[in-house]
């Protein structure tokens, strides 16, 4: 085989950090904005609201199938319009009620196949409004973090070894301690008991999504080590590591 074949030919962990660069955002796009239980809480939200401008009257019991309905007549009645003109601006509330109808069965059918009970009370929290407003931190913290496990991905395929621990040293920290918790640390505004607790967090966070890192433990070869760039954006880091696969 020539030189110039060679090099045009992609090595298998080239391939799979491609393969991780196409899939990356549908995983993260999923796992941090289209939940279904955080799709609830939103509409549970708007749904106060609504609750709140009707007073005493309240709302009916099917008040969003009548939304749905009024919305789909409308659609109707455009059908008549120029080309142009036929399409419906839907309400948050009513986008919202429509995804989680679509959506609803195939995750409850997972959860039951999974045996995960959990998807039923995380559903309960978020119709009832138990969600706390420390979720959110949270989803900040997982954001981040799944940021850079997937520049992690990309670098590990390239010969590197990225690891928890090089994640957790490029995230904002800083000791949090309390009388009972003297380990604490506060990371991107979350509480963990401990370093070693963090740093497993986010090897969890990796398995979660689909970008496990390597281990810890035991020997490895010698490997060159890269730093992460600390950047919530995707663009920015999806560009820093194209230039990295043509290396």
């Amino acid at each position: 085989m020539t030189d110039k074949a060679k090099r045009g030919r992609k090595s298998p962990g080239v391939k799979t950090a491609i393969k991780t660069l196409k899939l990356f955002a549908d995983k993260r796009a999923t796992l941090f904005h289209g939940q279904l239980d955080w799709r609830m809480v939103a509409l549970q939200e708007l749904i106060r609201e609504k609750r709140q401008e009707a007073g005493e009257k309240g709302l009916p019991r099917d008040y969003l199938s009548f939304r749905a309905e009024a919305n789909q007549a409308a659609l109707h009645a455009l059908q008549k319009a120029p080309p142009g003109e036929r399409y419906l601006l839907l309400d948050r509330i009513d986008t919202l009620w429509r995804d989680i109808k679509r959506d609803i069965n195939p995750e409850f059918e997972r959860a039951v196949v999974r045996g995960d009970a959990n998807w039923l009370w995380r559903m309960a929290d978020a119709i009832e409004g138990k969600r706390k407003p420390s979720d959110a931190v949270r989803r900040g913290f997982d954001a981040k973090v799944s940021t850079l496990l997937f520049q992690a991905a990309i670098l590990n395929a390239k010969g590197h070894r990225v690891v928890g621990r090089d994640i957790y040293e490029v995230l904002h920290k800083m000791d949090s301690p309390t009388d009972k918790k003297p380990t604490r640390v506060e990371v991107e505004g979350w509480f963990f008991e401990n370093r070693e607790r963090c740093i497993q967090e986010i090897r969890d966070l990796g398995k979660l999504i689909g970008l496990p890192l390597p281990s810890e433990q035991g020997k490895h070869p010698p490997t060159k080590r890269a730093r992460i760039a600390p950047t919530l954006n995707l663009c920015s880091a999806i560009k820093r590591l194209q230039e990295a696969l043509r290396t």
